[in-house]
């Protein structure tokens, strides 16, 4: 990786961003300690100890933040020992260095769990519920992603636009768990078959689709292909007349919004839908158009 270019340092601090977290937590925890040791027993660091750990508790790892919490208990401790408890009963003094560390512990702990719970929530929010792939939601802020990340190191990505052919049909004769069977097995042959590193989605009712980085159109197109294939050998079985209408574009260049994206991936499905179902429709950079009928092997040149 070059550290000399934008992107090469971009990418080291995103790597690398939890250890320097982890550097900067141990260098302030020792400050505030020795801190805390020398300044007079009138002014009180246990708030800092508390924001400290909140720091820690959000923003670095649950390992991590057992150790920082573990380190300001410690130096609470070291302060309170310089400070001296004349006069008090043992009791007190074992009361003491129970209950506040123990708090530090239980602080810590309720706040991963706060954490834990809304990033299980912003997940679950992010996926359809049926089939377990992103929403419309997880899709459009991946995509934005994608298009942000990439803007000054664009390498080319496609889009495959899809919608589920005669699934109303299916929906009427058969009935909603019928039509909620359909959906549930498109997005298991979408996770045998697609790349870890494609993206599906379900965006709402019978469309779904899948962005595909580093991937021109003829890349996409068989594994496209390979997914209406493996939908129409699942459907043989249950005789269900269901296939796959896609549209496939591939963006040389990024796209001036996330919104274009799905426009031009949408249009380009209703081509396909169009010529007949069952078919994939291109769009090739520089405007140039194709659709194919089922089983076609070839795609033109540009």
């Amino acid at each position: 990786m070059n550290l000399w270019t934008e992107e090469g340092w971009r990418g080291f601090i995103k790597n690398h961003w939890h250890s320097a977290l982890d550097l900067v937590g141990i260098f302030v925890v020792v400050v505030v300690g020795v801190a805390d040791y020398h300044i007079s027993s009138e002014v009180n660091l246990y708030v800092i100890y508390l924001l400290l750990i909140s720091v820690a508790g959000w923003f670095g790892s649950r390992k991590w933040n057992r150790w920082v919490t573990a380190a300001c208990a410690l130096a609470w401790a070291i302060g309170e020992a310089r400070l001296g408890f004349a006069g008090s009963h043992p009791m007190v003094v074992v009361w003491s260095y129970l209950v506040h560390p123990g708090f530090f512990f239980i602080f810590n702990h309720v706040l991963w769990r706060l954490k834990h719970d809304m990033e299980k929530e912003r997940q679950t929010a992010r996926r359809d519920f049926l089939t377990g792939l992103l929403n419309r939601r997880g899709f459009l802020e991946t995509a934005s992603g994608e298009l942000h990340n990439r803007k000054n190191g664009w390498r080319t990505i496609s889009l495959a636009y899809m919608d589920v052919d005669h699934f109303k049909h299916v929906n009427d004769q058969f009935g909603h768990v019928a039509g909620d069977a359909v959906l549930s097995r498109l997005a298991d042959i979408f996770r045998a078959h697609l790349r870890p590193t494609d993206t599906p989605a379900r965006l709402g009712g019978d469309e779904f689709a899948v962005l595909m980085p580093h991937t021109e159109a003829r890349s996409a197109r068989k594994l496209v292909s390979t997914l209406q294939d493996r939908l129409v050998d699942a459907m043989r079985d249950t005789q269900w007349p269901v296939t796959l209408s896609i549209g496939v574009v591939e963006f040389r260049k990024p796209p001036a919004s996330v919104q274009e994206m799905m426009q031009r991936g949408d249009d380009c499905m209703y081509r396909a839908k169009n010529a007949g179902r069952n078919r994939i429709a291109f769009e090739f950079p520089f405007g140039l158009r194709d659709v194919t009928p089922p089983g076609s092997e070839n795609i033109p040149c540009r």
